[in-house]
């Protein structure tokens, strides 16, 4: 399979998406980049491709001897976070 660079990523984004998933596998995130270089790319994830990108990110942690006891943050974009329901919303003060 070719290398696609970002800019064909973002150009055939529908084309790339999957028509069917695999019997019992279903459609769950949508991912992206941060677009510091440049507009911001974007992908879904099926649960299988999610899980394996969760397992790479620990392997990464391990190599660099990250220390889950340490401190550490995140900075997200409000686009990024769940959405809380309106009534949730209300009765938490948010």
């Amino acid at each position: 399979m070719p290398i696609l660079s970002k800019l064909e990523l973002q150009d055939k984004l529908t084309a790339l998406r999957a028509e069917r998933l695999p019997k019992g596998e279903r459609e769950t995130i949508e991912a992206g980049t941060s677009g510091t270089t440049g507009i911001p790319a974007r992908v879904r994830h099926s649960m299988q491709s999610a899980r394996m990108f969760s397992l790479l990110k620990q392997r990464e942690y391990r190599w660099f001897r990250f220390d889950p006891k340490g401190t550490f943050a995140l900075i997200r974009f409000p686009g990024s976070l769940p959405r809380v329901p309106m009534a949730q919303s209300c009765r938490s003060g948010k």
